[in-house]
């Protein structure tokens, strides 16, 4: 989540100076996307061109569209994290305690 959120705001910071007002508009800010043409060029590229095709293909498809949207998944990713460390400090989180009960 962590990490999610960091690369969001990255995202967001870019978008900040790059997007201008139409993103401020609530226009989509996502960068070109993939084209049928695109797609049918992947079968012949290298793996490693794919599997980075598959990360910006997935990371467009998760990400906000807008920068309002990319804010609220920021601020939910926020709250996600607060909640996972109060768990983690709580010391009840079940899947350790379990995992802790079979030694």
């Amino acid at each position: 989540m962590r990490r999610r959120r960091e690369r969001l705001e990255g995202r967001l910071r870019g978008w900040g100076s790059a997007g201008g007002r139409a993103a401020k508009r609530g226009a989509s800010v996502h960068g070109p996307g993939f084209d049928a043409n695109d797609l049918d060029e992947l079968d012949q590229a290298p793996e490693q061109e794919v599997e980075d095709a598959e990360a910006r293909i997935l990371y467009q498809a998760t990400a906000g569209r807008s920068i309002a949207e990319l804010k609220a998944e920021i601020e939910t990713l926020k709250g996600l994290e607060a909640l996972a460390l109060e768990v983690r400090r709580a010391g009840w989180d079940t899947k350790w305690l379990e995992l802790a009960g079979l030694w």
